[in-house]
C-alpha cells in the first residue's frame, strides 16, 4: 500500500528495502507517520498495529484520534 500511494515500483525489488526501512522507523517512531495512509478509512485495520507502535515509541497515549484524511485515489478507482 506504501509503494501504490507513493507510485514506486517494486517490480525489480529496488525499493523494498527502502519501504522497509521506512515502516520500520515508524514502527520505532521515527519520522512521521503518512497520514493519507494509516488514517485513511479503508486502510485503517491494515495500518493499526503500526499507528499504535508509532504513538508508543513516542510515548503518546492516549493515542490521537483520526486525522480527517480521505482513502487514496488508487482504492477508489
Amino acid at each position: 500500500m506504501f509503494a501504490r500511494l507513493h507510485e514506486i515500483s517494486l517490480e525489480d525489488g529496488s525499493q523494498y528495502p527502502g519501504i522497509v526501512g521506512t515502516l520500520k522507523g515508524w514502527e520505532a517512531g521515527r519520522g512521521e507517520l503518512d497520514a493519507n495512509l494509516v488514517d485513511a478509512p479503508s486502510l485503517r485495520e491494515t495500518f493499526a498495529p503500526l499507528r499504535a507502535a508509532y504513538f508508543k515509541a513516542k510515548g503518546v497515549d492516549p493515542m490521537p484520534e483520526y486525522s480527517n484524511v480521505e482513502d487514496p485515489a488508487f482504492l477508489t478507482a
